[in-house]
């Protein structure tokens, strides 16, 4: 039974190491997706950039009495800059989140299996130790048993 509950303790063991690497790589790619936060934020900083240079430029255009008509290409140029800019942005906000909430969920489930696995350690150690700890008192009670048994024969003998 106790070589059972060590092959198992190995067994499980085994297991605990394998999840641990699987939080290792999910740690990971969570960092991978703080990097898609990272590239958000940049591509917000560049809208934000593209957003306050096309105002001052219309400003500019304004104060120098430039018809709105007379600059279209340019104005539609800078729309079309600024949408592609606004679409990369929501395409990365959507990516974020879906990879936030895949890893979120698959570390859940993989973190709830290490500390099952934990646990099962932690009772098959004490099942083993209770096994160790019975052994070593079967263990005295043989051997206070031979000691009697011993000077019984040695009484016999002296009979």
């Amino acid at each position: 039974a106790q070589e059972r509950a060590e092959t198992r303790v190995s067994k499980i063991h085994a297991g605990l190491q394998e999840s641990e690497r699987e939080l290792a790589v999910l740690e990971q790619e969570l960092r991978d997706v703080d990097q898609l936060d990272d590239a958000l934020h940049q591509l917000s900083h560049e809208k934000a950039l593209l957003d306050a240079k096309a105002e001052a430029e219309e400003r500019t255009d304004r104060e120098r009495g430039v018809k709105p008509d007379t600059q279209s290409d340019v104005a539609q140029r800078r729309a079309a800059e600024a949408y592609a800019l606004e679409m990369q942005i929501h395409i990365k906000r959507a990516e974020r989140e879906r990879k936030k909430k895949e890893l979120e969920a698959e570390f859940a489930a993989v973190f709830q299996e290490v500390e099952l696995k934990r646990g099962e350690l932690r009772h098959l150690e004490d099942n083993i130790q209770d096994m160790e700890s019975t052994r070593k008192r079967k263990e005295r009670e043989f051997q206070r048993l031979q000691r009697n048994l011993m000077e019984l024969l040695e009484e016999q003998k002296m009979e």
